[in-house]
């Protein structure tokens, strides 16, 4: 009972980990890794949950954060409800900051051991096909 209390608290004052839970490359995770798309002038994270038999498909929002003038992005929870199997998630980044910092090629992935990978950076001439099952959200 506690640590229902505790984790209610904590979700509540928005406390998340610094810490990453997943690799870039982790399939449990991700269908398609996460990359930056470049879509005309605006900026996203895009990744396509997993749909493995053993993928939770529970629904993940990233994290990120500048350090040294590098952009570095993270997964530090998921929740423990819904079910995005397959779905495409786009996290728009609309901070000047870090679109700079993008456009400088400065883009990595924080992996569970604190190493760091360089995330690729797409332009895209498609945009977001409202039609598909598609996650947006807007991250600072």
């Amino acid at each position: 009972m506690s640590f229902l209390i505790i984790s209610i608290l904590a979700a509540l004052s928005g406390c998340t980990s610094s810490r990453s839970i997943t690799s870039l490359n982790n399939e449990l995770y991700f269908k398609e890794s996460p990359k930056i798309k470049v879509i005309e002038d605006s900026y996203y994270l895009r990744f396509i949950y997993s749909d493995t038999q053993n993928a939770n498909g529970y629904a993940m929002f990233t994290e990120s954060k500048i350090i040294n003038d590098s952009l570095i992005f993270y997964l530090p929870v998921t929740t423990s409800s819904f079910n995005r199997k397959g779905m495409t998630q786009f996290e728009e980044i609309i901070t000047k900051n870090k679109i700079e910092i993008i456009k400088n090629g400065k883009v990595f992935w924080k992996n569970p051991d604190e190493s760091i990978i360089h995330m690729e950076i797409q332009q895209s001439k498609e945009g977001i096909n409202i039609m598909e099952k598609k996650i947006v959200r807007k991250t600072h």
